[in-house]
């Protein structure tokens, strides 16, 4: 027989030890199931927010294709403007040069009505004024040589009488409406009539021109003549003339 011996410890050391070892990994393999599981989730996490940029990439995609056609008709619709600021520019010449056209016609019509009125006031002064050799009644003609003048004054004529600024008929004469060339100085046989009233028949000399003028048509051409030897009952058929006339007023201190 075998001698009896004490039951050795060493197997159960060990398993001790090993159980140790397996709590111990088993805890360690718990830490990394939870590790896992973290992980799991924060790539759950990634692949979501990755599908979100990819979404989020395919719209900025869709938008640029969007700009991009839309940058195309921005630029068609560009060219369209341009053409039609080009025609307006084109048209705009067509415009200008037709009112350059249109303004010397303008132009060349106020200058002939200009000529049309001069020729109107030039006849219609002759109309009023006529030169000629009256039909002297009862007076004898002086011997120098004059001009003879017969003239109508009315109401209505440009023909009136003109005073001083005193309205002093001393100082004024008769104005003779015409546009004929009668230098200052010239010497008058004249031959008024009034209406209503027998001629007066007086001798006058030219003391100022008043010349036509397109831009004051107001203002009838003419000659002032002044009286030389009007005698009293010829100037008082002219005052009693000027009662219903207001006569026309000239500075004498310029004849």
């Amino acid at each position: 027989m075998y001698p009896q011996t004490a039951p050795t410890t060493l197997p159960q050391q060990a398993i001790s030890t090993l159980d140790e070892n397996r709590t111990v990994v088993e805890s360690r393999m718990k830490d990394f199931k939870e590790q896992n599981g973290r992980l799991d989730a924060e790539e759950r996490r990634v692949q979501e927010e990755a599908a979100r940029l990819e979404a989020r990439i395919r719209t900025l995609a869709e938008e640029e294709i969007r700009l991009r056609q839309r940058k195309k008709q921005l630029r068609e619709e560009a060219r369209v403007i341009g053409e039609r600021r080009k025609s307006i520019q084109d048209r705009r010449k067509v415009v200008v040069d037709q009112m350059g056209s249109a303004r010397a016609e303008v132009q060349a019509i106020e200058a002939r009505r200009a000529e049309v009125e001069q020729q109107q006031a030039y006849e219609e002064a002759q109309k009023q004024a006529s030169i000629c050799k009256p039909a002297w009644k009862g007076r004898e003609r002086r011997e120098c040589s004059r001009v003879a003048v017969e003239v109508e004054v009315s109401m209505h004529t440009e023909h009136n009488f003109y005073a001083g600024l005193t309205r002093d008929l001393s100082e004024g004469g008769l104005f003779i409406a015409t546009v004929e060339h009668l230098p200052v100085g010239t010497e008058l046989d004249l031959s008024v009539s009034l209406s209503g009233q027998e001629p007066i028949c007086a001798c006058g000399r030219i003391r100022w021109v008043r010349e036509y003028n397109q831009f004051n048509q107001d203002f009838h051409p003419g000659v002032g003549v002044q009286f030389v030897d009007l005698d009293a009952g010829d100037r008082q058929a002219i005052e009693s003339f000027l009662a219903a006339r207001d006569p026309i007023f000239y500075d004498s201190e310029l004849m």
